[in-house]
């Protein structure tokens, strides 16, 4: 994994020569994981993200975007349980895909003259790839979990000066996939619920990740 990072750094550093400027740096926050488990929403997942951003700047309005990073996806199921005693407790289940990200997009702005900054949104192609997980829902699903996954990235900003050459930015981001996360065909499958395995025949089975993600970030300009 970190000479994947690195692989991807080094290219996003030589895209600059190309660019009439340039900014790097990196940002992370919180993710709200939800998931479509056969077009059933289920309920969301807090988890968190991180990332390094590159950005090559065409005009003061328009940027070419790249940004790699680590994705932590997924779903949760809450329910009311009963304890030994017979008192009711609330329970979770969490599911979690832990992913790494790599999207190719535009920036544009939409309000220079904002007070508050530069307004702007963005769109980008996402690529996916599951390095590990923790399904808790059901087991033995090893061989259903897809770990090359895509999908599309929109979402918008508020971009302000801390100095000559230091940008921060709040943005905000919805990544729909395109493909399955997971994807199980009809069969007899093991389930765990509560902490107790049970044997349940199960429909086909398509999981779809439609994550929200509310990241802070900086970044230094490169002229």
């Amino acid at each position: 994994m970190k000479r994947l990072a690195l692989l991807v750094f080094c290219l996003l550093m030589s895209l600059g020569t190309f660019a009439q400027s340039s900014a790097i740096g990196a940002k992370g926050g919180l993710t709200v994981g939800l998931q479509r488990w056969n077009g059933q929403q289920r309920e969301a997942l807090l988890s968190y993200n991180a990332s390094f951003v590159y950005e090559m700047i065409r005009t003061e309005t328009f940027s070419y975007l790249f940004d790699f990073g680590y994705h932590v996806k997924g779903s949760a199921l809450r329910y009311q349980g009963y304890d030994i005693q017979g008192n009711a407790i609330n329970t979770s289940i969490k599911d979690k895909f832990n992913n790494l990200s790599f999207i190719a997009g535009a920036k544009s702005a939409v309000d220079v003259g904002f007070s508050g900054g530069t307004l702007y949104y963005l769109l980008g192609v996402r690529l996916d790839y599951t390095i590990n997980e923790t399904v808790n829902s059901a087991l033995n699903f090893d061989n259903f979990i897809n770990r090359l996954n895509y999908g599309v990235t929109a979402g918008g900003g508020v971009e302000f000066k801390l100095s000559d050459r230091l940008l921060g930015f709040i943005e905000i981001q919805f990544s729909p996939d395109f493909s399955q996360q997971v994807y199980t065909p009809p069969g007899t499958y093991f389930v765990n619920i509560g902490g107790t395995t049970y044997q349940r025949n199960w429909q086909e089975q398509k999981v779809i990740n439609i994550p929200l993600e509310l990241t802070v970030g900086m970044k230094f300009l490169r002229y």
